[in-house]
């Protein structure tokens, strides 16, 4: 047999049913549709039920099967009763390029899925798609963007009216399903305009049938809509949802159930009356169930209102409630709000840590969350009650993130209102934005940033927690990762004050994590806006997460963190212990940790295994101290004898050449706040300060630009300050130049030749 292509004069070709010239079409549009194929209309088979050719009964543009395919099937009483195109999963009909580029359009799409998995295109290009991808719900790709596609929450069931509208000024599409409203998203605008019936680029075909194709290349307004659809969906059987009520107002601002407001803000119902039979609306303001005030509005004289008052922090239920009193006297409701709130509003990001569930723990009635965490449906936009019942999605916003909402509620009288951006598994490279579309919904950050924005709370967030890092590793430069990401919430949340980042515990994901906690100990020396506490101390650990009773030790942590720096003691008792120097006692050859942020140092989840497993010197994991034992804050270690020590780390991350995970001991602080780890600090030689007397050479005098000659042989030469903060790092040189940077004062100058260390001290001035 030959294509209809090649030999438009096959004998046993036909056209079935009638041309469009005799068609009866009613004149429901101001323009004709672009395309608009019938199967019971102008299709051309190319035997007895093969479809060749399908022409639009518009102006006859052609759709063209491809003969390299199986071409689809004409079903005479294929959907109720009615013709259409069966489609196999192999076939389809190229027509020509005029699908609409760079403006708006309206498509519709008569079609039955077979309920057959695989990639389903009903109507697509090479770069551009309607199609369902092995689900039930349709969704808009543009541009080849897979990340970017609008996506229906209404699946398909049997026979069903597709529509699909997409706003070019809004970069927008939304989709629905027997006029039930299924998605709304952003999408790139569409920059291809082939056409094909069955087929993503010549490929990726549909299962199923398709009885009418309709295409507009601009957006049909109410009128068009109603007429177009009101004979479709009765010419193919198929139920059609009711439209929505026309509102007899339009609000502009009106609280939803469950609406949270940050502290300061006023509640405020706007908008304007649209139905002439209104004649006056009534508003009352409940806080929990005594009438705090109300408002009204006459609307025979003035069509516009506007109502503000001030809220006020705390355990108030506040309720708004409105009527419209129409002109034959009966009323209708036009907003029942319940459960308003006004409080603190924080925002949480990290890995599965930051989200990790605890189904035991019963959320306060004034914990809220808006939308769904990495939530990337542009219309999840309403407020909720928050939950730590699943490791992410939803309204869940962590265990630890849902016990400090608890403890601000029940111990501030305070509600609160928590955005976490977590997503289990990621690593901090996951959280960067998208520079060219900043809320960009299929991102991390984009899907956190929208929910910030459309929240109204976006300038409200005063502190940020962060807590991830398993799935990097020590060999990332996580200092830099993190730098870039400060600088992003910075950039975007204009009031951001205090950041807290959780160190993380040895155990989970990544390599060499002593090296990374010890970026993470440092940020708060970096930053003048961090703060960092640590997970390690915290019961309950399980290898990579924690029971329920180490996320609530944690969220008790951070809430007293919180109450403490919130009343202007930036250095809270609840802040967690870390390392302020750590040096050589020359006299007796200990080494001297001192910490700050402790009265004194105590042991915790020893695990059976002595103190001293919980350092090691000269990065080797293998060089334990001999003994350890504490002097109120500081950390007193007694080296092996003939070892030359010149570093110090707190936490290797596994217990011993086996490879299991490092389980303790971990020392803690007299509230139990964890020390945060170190890793590979300059142990410097306490003659100068302590020891003034003994026979260590006094330090060298030096000057900003002094050349100094450390080395006969090419070195790595460090610039060390006494509190252990590397200053600077020269490679393979023998000469150390005095950089400009450095402050007057001591510095001590450690000289690496292979292994081998030496030291000398200097004093800039």
């Amino acid at each position: 047999m030959q294509s209809f292509a090649s030999n438009p004069r096959i004998s046993c070709s036909l056209l079935f049913a009638l041309f469009a010239s005799f068609l009866s079409t009613p004149a429901i549009y101001a323009q004709q549709p672009l395309v608009h194929l019938r199967a019971d209309s102008l299709a051309v088979l190319a035997d007895s039920v093969h479809v060749a050719e399908w022409q639009s009964i518009t102006d006859h543009k052609r759709f063209v099967a491809d003969t390299a395919f199986v071409m689809p099937t004409l079903v005479p009483t294929g959907m109720n009763g009615r013709p259409t195109l069966h489609f196999a999963n192999d076939g389809y009909l190229a027509g020509p390029s005029v699908f609409p580029v760079g403006k708006d359009y309206t498509l519709y799409v008569v079609m039955r899925w077979d309920k057959k998995s695989a990639s389903n295109n009903l109507v697509s290009g090479t770069s551009h798609a309607l199609y369902m991808g092995n689900t039930p719900y349709p969704r808009v790709l543009h541009n080849g963007n897979f990340t970017d596609v609008c996506v229906s929450n209404v699946p398909c069931n049997g026979p069903t009216i597709v529509r699909v509208e997409y706003d070019e000024s809004e970069h927008r599409a939304r989709i629905a399903l027997n006029n039930v409203e299924g998605g709304d998203a952003p999408v790139p605008s569409n920059v291809d305009s082939t056409f094909y019936i069955g087929s993503y680029a010549k490929g990726n075909f549909f299962w199923g049938d398709i009885a009418e194709v309709i295409l507009f290349d601009r957006l049909l307004d109410s009128t068009e809509r109603i007429a177009l659809e009101l004979p479709l969906h009765a010419r193919y059987d198929i139920p059609r949802a009711a439209d929505p009520p026309r509102p007899v107002v339009r609000f502009t601002q009106v609280p939803s159930p469950l609406h949270f407001y940050p502290e300061g803000d006023s509640i405020k119902v706007s908008g304007a009356v649209t139905d002439d039979a209104v004649r006056r609306v009534d508003f009352t303001l409940d806080s929990s169930g005594v009438r705090v005030d109300e408002w009204s509005a006459d609307a025979t004289s003035e069509k516009s209102f506007s109502f503000a008052r001030l809220l006020y922090a705390g355990l108030h239920d506040y309720a708004v409630k409105g009527v419209a009193e129409l002109a034959d006297g009966s009323q209708r409701e036009l907003v029942n709000a319940t459960s308003i709130v006004c409080g603190l509003a924080i925002t949480i990001e990290g890995q599965s840590n930051s989200m990790y569930a605890d189904p035991t723990l019963q959320p306060s009635p004034y914990a809220r969350t808006f939308g769904s965490n990495f939530g990337q449906l542009a219309s999840d936009t309403t407020f909720k009650g928050s939950i730590a019942t699943s490791h992410g999605g939803g309204a869940n916003v962590g265990a630890w993130g849902l016990g400090l909402q608890n403890h601000f509620a029940q111990e501030l009288q305070l509600p609160t209102c928590v955005i976490n951006g977590g997503v289990s598994g990621t690593r901090i490279e996951l959280h960067f934005p998208d520079e060219a579309m900043r809320m960009k919904l299929s991102t991390i950050y984009g899907s956190w940033l929208y929910r910030l924005t459309k929240s109204g709370l976006r300038d409200n967030i005063r502190w940020l927690f962060w807590y991830q890092g398993e799935s990097n590793s020590g060999g990332d430069g996580y200092a830099a990762l993190f730098d870039k990401l400060y600088k992003a919430w910075q950039q975007d949340l204009p009031n951001l004050e205090h950041i807290v980042v959780v160190q993380i515990r040895p155990g989970c994901g990544g390599t060499a994590h002593a090296l990374l906690r010890d970026d993470q100990r440092r940020f708060q020396d970096l930053y003048p806006n961090v703060i960092v506490h640590t997970a390690c101390g915290l019961p309950g650990h399980d290898g990579c997460h924690f029971a329920p009773d180490g996320y609530r030790e944690l969220a008790q942590q951070l809430f007293h963190l919180y109450r403490d720096v919130e009343a202007g003691n930036i250095n809270s008792d609840w802040r967690a212990p870390t390392i302020a120097t750590a040096k050589l006692d020359v006299t007796d050859g200990t080494v001297h940790v001192q910490t700050r942020y402790a009265k004194t140092l105590r042991v915790v989840l020893a695990n059976g295994q002595p103190l001293r497993n919980a350092f090691f010197f000269n990065a080797d994991e293998g060089l334990k101290p001999d003994s350890v034992w504490f002097v109120g804050q500081t950390i007193v270690m007694r080296p092996p004898a003939g070892l030359t020590i010149s570093t110090v780390s707190y936490t290797p991350d596994k217990t011993d050449a086996t490879g299991a995970i490092y389980e303790g001991p971990f020392i803690v602080d007299e509230l139990g706040n964890g020390l945060i780890t170190f890793y590979n600090i300059p142990v410097i030689p306490s003659s100068v300060e302590d020891h003034a007397t003994s026979s260590s050479p006094p330090p060298q005098v030096v000057h900003h630009g002094d050349h100094l000659h450390l080395a006969d042989q090419p070195a790595t030469i460090q610039v060390v300050a006494l509190n252990g903060a590397v200053c600077t790092t020269t490679s393979s040189t023998t000469e150390l130049v005095i950089p400009p940077h450095l402050s007057p004062g001591l510095y001590a100058i450690l000289i690496w030749e292979g292994v081998n260390v030496s030291r000398r001290l200097i004093a800039v001035q």
